[in-house]
């Protein structure tokens, strides 16, 4: 009797086997890593998802821009697997101080909000792999592979509260009063004017210039109406970089947005 009831109740989980519309949990020394997604593409052939990253305590892991040896989270899918790009977004970071260096990143437990653009009716089957690392004393590459089917569970309640809870954390852009307002580019030094508004008294500012590893801007002059950052690239791209992304934060407040770097 109880070798029938186990036969019976394996078969019963037997569908729940096949693809879901998110990856398992890959695990890793300091966390574990799973690519979620929810609902079905939309008219622009756009799939929402989410690469959730669960830190244990004590564990950080970069933003989208590590400094000169971080590895900031990334994803590849497999060739010829219809997805003609993606963008992984990031939410607020912060200052992740450490005896080697500071830099921007997140202390605990985060989903990083994405976007996976089809050239056609999105597959059944999607593959690839991810890379990251995280930290506690000392930092280490996270890398694995995840398999999903975007289409088979696209009403999951779960994985929807999960995707939209990711995309609900983005900063907003920025506007007048809580803004960058200029950002110059001499020599290898990135200048920074920023305006916050006169609540926040220390307003901190993360950046990230296209194919360019840049420090983490450090405060150098506070004015009535701004606020002047300074930040060190690595070495000047080519072609030279045309704008930066930037997250300015401060009073628990954050904004993001891109900005042209003046000639």
């Amino acid at each position: 009797m109880k070798k029938t009831l186990l036969l019976a109740t394996i078969a019963t989980l037997l569908p729940s086997l096949g693809l879901a519309s998110s990856s398992a949990w890959i695990e890793s020394t300091g966390g574990a890593v799973r690519l979620v997604t929810s609902g079905l593409p939309d008219e622009d052939g756009v799939l929402r998802g989410a690469l959730e990253i669960r830190l244990e305590p004590g564990w950080k892991t970069y933003w989208k821009e590590p400094g000169g040896s971080g590895i900031p989270p990334q994803i590849e899918f497999a060739p010829g697997s219809l997805v003609q790009g993606h963008e992984i977004h990031f939410p607020p970071p912060v200052r992740v101080d450490e005896d080697y260096g500071s830099w921007a990143g997140y202390k605990t437990s985060v989903a990083l909000p994405l976007e996976i653009r089809f050239a056609g009716p999105s597959p059944e089957k999607l593959e690839g792999t991810f890379f990251l690392g995280i930290c506690e004393s000392v930092c280490i590459p996270f890398q694995g592979e995840f398999t999903f089917d975007p289409g088979a569970d696209p009403d999951n309640f779960a994985h929807r509260v999960s995707v939209e809870g990711a995309f609900a954390k983005l900063a907003p852009e920025p506007s007048e009063g809580f803004q960058a307002i200029s950002a110059q580019l001499e020599g290898k030094v990135l200048r920074v004017a920023v305006e916050v508004p006169p609540e926040i008294e220390e307003p901190q500012l993360f950046v990230a210039v296209e194919n360019a590893p840049v420090s983490l801007p450090q405060l150098q002059e506070q004015r009535d109406s701004e606020t002047i950052f300074s930040a060190q690239l690595s070495r000047l791209p080519e072609p030279p970089p045309s704008s930066i992304y930037y997250t300015l934060s401060g009073d628990g407040r954050s904004v993001s947005g891109h900005l042209a770097l003046e000639e």
